[in-house]
């Protein structure tokens, strides 16, 4: 099988690259491409940038030159959520723009026109992620995200966005771009994001603390999904 795993900063896919080092490093049209080799699976990261741009750019390149079986979007993400904690974790069910209005076309609210209104995410693993044993430190939530060009410091925004999409969990700055690229090449994507900050007041003050800490429990959730379903890739390491 082959799994790309992307991420908007280093940071965000950093414990998971430490799992498989030492890992052999690539180039391609500016983009920073890591491999781990093993007989039966491959799996390469990427950090593909911040934004919309830069995470359809980086995946439809990416897309074009590996052709991969699955696309796992991590990293971090704002909480729109009551029933969410700074660190928790949220799987996606789906994922749709917040800031996409084309209705006086008779469009979705966050419909890009001749696009889905949303675009569901595998299934396959998104039952996974709810049936994992994980350590008690992280919860683990699944349900819809919405992604746009701004980081969600406001309160006005976030209830904006709340209103416009009520069972969102979470908003982030690339996972709808990365969604739209996957739905056009036909490629399953499974998104993990862990949350940072409030979306709201002192929101980047608490998405710069908790950048490490939310980043890694997001790694340990891809990690222990990819390691309960490949179990014959050995580089997985168990965590304690």
């Amino acid at each position: 099988m082959k799994i790309l795993i992307i991420g908007a900063m280093e940071a965000e896919i950093a414990l998971l690259k430490t799992f498989f080092a030492p890992l052999e490093k690539n180039q391609l049209k500016g983009l920073q491409l890591f491999q781990a080799r093993h007989p039966q699976h491959e799996l390469y990261f990427l950090e593909m940038g911040i934004g919309k741009v830069n995470a359809a750019y980086a995946t439809a390149q990416i897309l074009h030159f590996l052709a991969p079986d699955l696309v796992m979007n991590v990293g971090t993400s704002g909480n729109l959520s009551a029933q969410l904690k700074l660190g928790d974790v949220v799987v996606a069910t789906s994922s749709t723009y917040w800031d996409v209005d084309v209705s006086a076309f008779n469009y979705a609210i966050g419909q890009v026109p001749k696009m889905p209104a949303t675009y569901p995410m595998h299934t396959k693993w998104v039952a996974l992620a709810k049936t994992t044993k994980l350590m008690a430190d992280i919860q683990i939530a699944s349900g819809p995200i919405v992604s746009g060009d701004s980081f969600i410091s406001e309160a006005e925004t976030k209830q904006r966005i709340q209103t416009l999409f009520p069972y969102a969990l979470a908003v982030d700055m690339e996972s709808t771009a990365i969604a739209q690229v996957c739905h056009l090449e036909n490629t399953p994507l499974c998104i993990i994001r862990s949350i940072t900050d409030s979306s709201s007041d002192g929101a980047a003050l608490s998405h710069e603390a908790f950048l490490k800490i939310s980043s890694e429990n997001a790694g340990r959730v891809v990690n222990t999904l990819l390691a309960s379903e490949l179990e014959s890739f050995l580089p997985f390491r168990s965590i304690q």
